[in-house]
């Protein structure tokens, strides 16, 4: 039911729709046999001839209106008021409503909708993308920062044999990172490639100056999307859990870190350990000395590894499809860091397979394919003056001023020297204890007093006799 107003106003655009009155005319007239022999403004109604009929001045097809064209745009704000999607919206017209291109209308008018576009879910996965296999041990590694109980991890995940490697750096500056990557490489060797999400503390020029030093291959990834670093992510769940086993029980965390490496893989006869050195590592499990010698060939190793990739990708992309790539200039939508709105943004180009670099007002950002909307809205100046409150890379004032807060115990005087000391704890359990040279600057073991020299007597010595033993 409609009310008299409306019932009016539809019959007053339906007389002066055009189109619509040579339809009423063909409808009371008869129809020609052919489609070329309709009026041209008829003819998108010729397929449905048979379900036309008039009543009352208005066009019906069955028990639906035919909206005349000055009313379809008023019609669509209605059904999309509440902002239910393109199907929804469509289900709802469809019992009421009818005019040729009436769903094209609809989707196109919800694709323009920047509250459906704001709030959307993400786009469907995409068919496994592996990185490349690592043929030998330690030539690919994963390293990642993780945070549990107040202390700063820096695991290392090596990409053939599993291999974990955990160390304890005070903070997430470059130089803290640099330092403890250089003593893992020292222990195991420089690998070929190292994979990291594209975190502040590995884009900056001192981190690109280590790489170029040590010659080897730095591999970023999109940062907030796990998946991208699997590898080392993988290890940052698995230490997470461990340690929090080991807190809860109170065993070492050294030696939990032990024995994972020395257990044998799932599916494999060997440990991380094996593959990596050729032998397996002591434990406090007792065992034969024969069992600790190293004689170990990897490629069997080598071809279960792919295998298992192999069938890993099979059952990851059923259901998957590839997404259609961004070019440059593009519109895109995405999510700010902390916010489930989909904010729109304007596509720079892409950066690496399936990673792209997107503007959003002055700020740049990395993102996945996956977590871009490819949108088709047209580029207007209110992208570029979109405001953002978030920072997800430091910027060169900050780094800057993170070092020098950094070397200023090498500036300051011995009494400030003797404050900054840290406390040594013996439950610090994730890296050796080392005294800083930096802190055996000052003296404090010399002293002032003149050294005192011992005398000996001259007074003779004679052999006791009284036992009767001449040669005491």
């Amino acid at each position: 039911m409609i009310t008299d107003d409306r019932l009016q106003e539809i019959k007053a655009h339906s007389g002066s729709d055009s189109n619509l009155q040579a339809v009423a005319k063909m409808i009371r007239e008869g129809w020609p046999d052919a489609r070329n022999k309709a009026p041209e403004c008829a003819r998108a109604f010729y397929n449905y001839r048979d379900e036309l009929h008039t009543e009352d001045g208005l066009v019906f097809k069955g028990n639906r209106l035919i909206v005349p064209k000055s009313l379809r745009k008023q019609m669509l704000d209605i059904a999309h008021q509440e902002h239910i999607g393109v199907e929804g919206c469509l289900r709802r017209m469809r019992e009421a409503l009818f005019w040729p291109g009436m769903s094209s209308d609809l989707k196109a008018l919800v694709q323009q909708c920047d509250a459906c576009l704001s709030i959307r879910d993400l786009p469907p996965k995409e068919p496994m993308k592996s990185h490349e296999s690592a043929l030998r041990p330690w030539s690919k590694v994963g390293a990642d920062l993780c945070h549990i109980d107040n202390r700063i991890l820096l695991i290392v995940a090596d990409y053939f044999s599993s291999f974990l490697e955990v160390s304890r750096v005070n903070n997430t500056t470059s130089t803290a990172i640099v330092r403890e990557l250089q003593i893992i490489f020292s222990r195991h060797g420089i690998p070929d490639q190292l994979v990291t999400d594209n975190g502040p503390q590995f884009i900056t020029p001192e981190f690109c100056s280590f790489a170029k030093t040590w010659s080897f291959e730095h591999i970023t990834c999109s940062p907030r999307y796990a998946q991208s670093n699997g590898k080392a992510e993988n290890a940052v769940k698995i230490v997470k859990k461990m340690f929090t086993k080991c807190k809860l029980t109170g065993e070492s965390e050294f030696l939990a870190l032990l024995n994972w490496n020395n257990t044998a893989t799932e599916g494999m006869l060997t440990s991380p350990a094996q593959r990596l050195m050729g032998r397996r590592c002591k434990t406090i499990m007792p065992c034969m000395s024969s069992l600790l010698k190293p004689r170990y060939p990897t490629q069997q190793d080598s071809l279960v590894i792919l295998e298992k990739k192999d069938k890993q990708a099979h059952y990851y992309n059923r259901g998957t499809r590839a997404l259609k790539p961004i070019p440059a200039g593009e519109v895109v939508r995405l999510r700010l860091p902390g916010s489930k709105i989909w904010t729109p943004a304007l596509c720079m180009g892409e950066v690496a397979p399936r990673s792209y670099k997107v503007k959003v007002g002055n700020r740049e950002y990395r993102r996945n394919r996956r977590q871009l909307l490819a949108t088709g809205e047209r580029c207007s100046d209110n992208f570029e003056n979109t405001e953002v409150d978030t920072d997800e890379q430091l910027d060169d004032n900050d780094l800057e001023q993170i070092l020098q807060e950094q070397s200023l115990i090498r500036s300051c005087s011995p009494q400030q020297k003797e404050k900054s000391k840290p406390k040594l704890r013996s439950e610090d359990a994730c890296e050796p204890l080392v005294v800083k040279e930096a802190y055996l600057e000052d003296d404090v073991f010399k002293t002032s007093e003149p050294e005192i020299q011992n005398r000996h007597s001259t007074r003779f010595k004679s052999k006791p006799k009284r036992y009767g033993i001449d040669d005491y």
